[in-house]
Order: structure tokens, then C-alpha cells, then sequence
């Protein structure tokens, strides 16, 4: 955990983010033609849970990076789909996207909304395509092509399934960078930011779902999309948990945000009803990895347990070992399954290279090597996903502090998802602009202080439901609450400790 938080600490301060794959020390060029983009699943592994760790300068260069190209997506938006908003694909430059002459992009709507069949696209279509790098997501049904290249340009297309493709109907993306932007004003409260970076990434999510010229309302009064993909996975379907998801997520968030900034009132009422009255995502099956849909902390306790009570894909053991781009640690810890969390949080930091196809480090062999880093991305393509996946499951273990809704108020959980068998001792950032400090020992909860950086209202899930709690502000004796939520008023760069019944406060804060 430490040598991740130094790994990005010694690459993500740049303009731009470092690429998943090479990092800062990408030395023997690309060996598997996957050229120099970012790829969101991927970069997401070093920067969905990073927030807690409270250095936020190191999420900075996911913000540069996409907000200097978000014209780039606003176009894409308008010219590739016929939308609003923005749309970020799941692969993409550090750019942006390239400007496409009107005659490519109306025929080009035509056919990725699959509104023209492929067999009738024009030559001038085929010939512009010839010269594109194939795993944009632009351009990736040309992945197909076993073909040579000659002069530059792909000798014929035999394309089954074009134009979809593995990243080319992908709109998830988009919200998802979306969340890590919105959590960089919750953990901050920073209103500049959320006006001038997290807001016009966020709105441009929502108006591109909403603009969608293959989202329309059914026969059953429900919004529907079509012809989009569930991530990488079942092409030209409809309704997808991904984009499901997404929407589910990025709604709210657009109407909280522009609440919170006294914007775009009309816009609010449609994103209302457009939420109120969207396809609702199928029972049993909404992803704990992504968002504040399924955590410790969701109001919807019976979808929780549901969630909690599916079977494991294997048994989860001391001999359990997860994949590199593997979220099921975080979901684990989401949900607040620590039986599970004490296997699979040093499983996934412990890959090695033995069984190297299922764990996923690659076609070199090399697995993790001593240095800690990987090479799952091919020979040259130094990386740690998988330690940003563990980090991120290790944080929600310790600490969640999680809406009982999407738009609701979050609340702070400590040690929801921890073992009872470890000791521990952390300070980690909390929404709100908290930095919440707690102990455990022999399994008990010992103490728990919150340093208030703004002042304003905390909301706190007793760590001890049963019992009475007595608050210390700045060490001085204050009020008691119970109650299994404690919801107190706090003042700028106070800190209030909270104990059990009458006791009296012991915890240094880690610094």
C-alpha cells in the first residue's frame, strides 16, 4: 500500500496522467499495437480510491488531462452520435479525439446508431477509415483485420459484427470519470472546482444520455437505450448494466451538482424525469464496485443483503489470489464482507507469476517482479494495477463514507468492512472535508476523532449502536448522543472525539 501511494506520488503530478501501461517508464515502445492512449478501466485502477489517502494533488492530472480536451468530447458528442453533452470513450489521447469532415459524420451517425446498414456504407466511409489506429474507440471494429497492411492502409475489411466492437459503444466511461471528479468536490467541498472542472464534465454526461438519439421512452413508460454495449462485453445489446448504471448514477449527481450551484434550473426538471422514469436495473444485479449504488451505507438494505448472500465465483481462502484489473476486493469491501476482505485484499497484492492466465499478468511470464511492479500490458509496459485495486478495497475497509442514495448525505462508516483479527490504525479523508482517525484492537473499536478542516454538519454511524457516546471537542468534554446514526454540528478545524459511554479519549492521531 505504501509503495503505491509512492509509485504515484513519483508519477501523477505531470499535466497528464501517467498511461496505466509504462507509467513513466514505458522504455521499449508499444509491442502490442495498443498505441499511446488511456484506457479508463485501466487508468481507473490507479485512481477510483484514491481519495481517502487525502492527496488529492495526485488526482489532479486525471482532471488536466480530460478537462483540457473536453471540447475534443464535445464534439465527438454531436459529430460521432448526434447528442449533446460530452462523450469520453473508454479509449481515447491525451488530445482528445480528432475533428471529422461532415460528410464522415453524418454517415458515420448513420451507422454506429445502426440507423444504415454496415454492407451500404459509401467508399469514401471505407477509404477514411483505412489509415485509423484500431483500438480507438473510434475506429475499433477494425481490431477484426488479420490482414497485412500495405503502404500504410489495411488491405480489405471482413468485419462480422462492425461497427460494434469491443470499446467502440461505450458510454460509461464518461460518468464514470464523471464520479471521480464529483468525489473530488465531496471530499473537498470546493466549489470553484466543482464549477469550473467537476460541473461541466458531470452536466455533459448527463446531456449526453440524455440526447441520445437511441434512448427513447417504451411502451411500458420506461427510457430504454439501444444498441450500445455492456462495457467490453455483449455488443449491440439493449438496456446494459453498464450504461444502466451509469445513468442510475450520473442523474443524480448532475441534479445535486447544479443544486449546489444554483444552475441550470430547467436542466434539473429534465434530468428529473428523465431519472424518475428510466429503465430500472435488474434485481440482484447492480454493480457494488462503481458509485454509492450498493455500499455499507445504502438505504436499500434488502438489495444489500441480497447482494451479500450471492455466491463467490470460487472459495475465498488464504490461498486465493485475484486478478490484476479484478474489482471483486473492492465490491467485498463495498458491502462490508470482511470474511472475504482478509483473503482478497492480500490476494490481489500478492499475484505472482504462477497460473499466469488466470491471474492476467500477460503473455511475458514475468508476473510481479521484485520490484513490485508488473508487466501485464507486454514487455516495456511497467504497471500496478493491481495495487491500485487493493488500495482501493483496503480504504473502503477501513472507511466509507457513503450516501444512503445517490443524492443523498453521505455518512461515515469506520472499519465496515474490516477484519476483526487485525489491528489498526489510520487517518484517512472522509466527504465532508473530515479527516477521521479510529482505532481497532483485539476486534473493538477503541476510539474514533474527526478533524473538521470546514466546519458544517458530520454524520457518523455510532460505532457502538447500543451504547451512549460521549463527544470531546478540542479535549474538552461536550454533549452525549445515541443512536445508531450520530449527526453533529461541527466548527472550522475543530476536532471531536468521540468514545464510548464516559470514557475519556486516548488516540493520538496518525499523522
Amino acid at each position: 500500500y505504501t509503495y503505491f501511494l509512492y509509485i504515484m506520488g513519483s508519477s501523477s503530478r505531470g499535466a497528464y496522467m501517467p498511461r496505466y501501461g509504462g507509467m513513466l517508464w514505458y522504455t521499449t515502445g508499444d509491442m502490442r499495437q495498443w498505441g499511446s492512449q488511456f484506457w479508463w478501466h485501466n487508468q481507473g485502477c490507479y485512481y477510483n480510491g484514491l481519495a481517502p489517502a487525502n492527496r488529492f494533488e495526485l488526482l489532479d492530472p486525471v482532471f488536466s488531462t480530460y478537462s483540457s480536451a473536453i471540447d475534443s468530447y464535445a464534439l465527438a458528442a454531436k459529430q460521432q452520435w448526434g447528442s449533446q453533452g460530452i462523450w469520453i470513450p473508454e479509449t481515447t489521447w491525451f488530445d482528445g479525439l480528432e475533428n471529422l469532415p461532415d460528410d464522415i459524420t453524418a454517415e458515420m451517425r448513420d451507422l454506429y446508431l445502426a440507423r444504415k446498414p454496415w454492407e451500404q456504407r459509401s467508399q469514401a466511409f471505407r477509404d477514411f477509415s483505412q489509415r485509423k489506429q484500431i483500438f480507438n474507440a473510434r475506429w475499433n471494429w477494425l481490431h477484426y483485420s488479420s490482414e497485412p497492411w500495405k503502404n500504410g492502409q489495411l488491405v480489405s475489411q471482413n468485419w462480422p459484427t462492425a461497427p460494434f466492437a469491443y470499446v467502440t459503444h461505450i458510454f460509461s466511461s464518461t460518468a464514470k470519470i464523471a464520479y471521480v471528479y464529483w468525489l473530488r468536490y465531496q471530499y473537498t467541498e470546493d466549489k470553484t472546482f466543482l464549477r469550473n472542472r467537476a460541473y461541466p464534465v458531470i452536466k455533459g454526461a448527463a446531456e449526453f444520455y440524455r440526447n441520445f438519439p437511441n434512448m427513447r421512452k417504451g411502451d411500458d413508460g420506461k427510457f430504454h437505450i439501444t444498441h450500445i454495449s455492456n462495457h467490453e462485453s455483449n455488443w449491440n445489446s439493449n438496456d446494459s448494466i453498464e450504461e444502466l448504471t451509469a445513468m442510475h448514477a450520473i442523474l443524480p449527481m448532475a441534479i445535486s451538482a447544479a443544486k449546489t450551484l444554483g444552475m441550470d434550473t430547467d436542466l434539473q426538471e429534465k434530468w428529473k424525469d428523465l431519472y424518475a422514469n428510466l429503465a430500472p436495473i435488474p434485481t440482484g444485479i447492480v454493480p457494488s464496485e462503481f458509485y454509492d449504488m450498493c455500499t455499507v451505507g445504502t438505504g436499500d438494505r434488502e438489495m444489500l443483503d441480497r447482494l451479500r448472500a450471492l455466491p463467490t465465483r470460487r472459495p475465498i481462502n488464504a490461498e486465493t489470489r485475484l486478478g490484476v484489473l479484478s474489482r471483486e476486493a473492492i465490491a467485498a469491501a463495498n458491502l462490508g464482507l470482511a470474511d472475504r476482505i482478509k483473503f482478497m485484499i492480500p490476494g490481489q497484492m500478492m499475484t505472482t507469476n504462477e497460473n499466469i492466465d488466470s491471474i492476467g499478468v500477460g503473455p511475458t511470464g514475468v508476473g510481479v517482479m521484485r520490484n513490485r511492479l508488473g508487466m501485464r500490458e507486454g514487455p516495456g509496459c511497467l504497471e500496478c494495477q493491481r495495487l491500485g485495486n487493493a488500495s482501493y478495497a483496503l480504504h473502503s475497509a477501513l472507511l466509507q463514507s457513503v450516501p444512503p442514495t445517490m443524492d443523498g448525505d453521505p455518512v461515515i462508516y469506520v472499519f465496515p468492512a474490516w477484519p476483526k483479527e487485525w489491528d489498526a490504525q489510520y487517518t484517512l479523508a472522509a466527504r465532508g472535508a473530515f479527516l477521521v482517525s479510529a482505532s481497532m484492537e483485539g476486534g473493538e473499536i477503541k476510539l474514533v476523532e474527526i478533524h473538521s478542516q470546514l466546519g458544517g454538519k458530520c454524520r457518523l454511524s455510532n460505532p457502538w449502536p447500543e451504547q451512549t457516546v460521549t463527544l470531546y471537542r478540542n479535549g474538552k468534554k461536550g454533549e452525549q448522543l445515541s443512536g445508531g446514526l450520530l449527526d453533529f454540528s461541527t466548527q472550522v478545524d475543530e476536532i471531536v472525539a468521540v468514545v464510548m459511554g464516559n470514557n475519556t479519549p486516548s488516540l493520538q492521531r496518525v499523522r
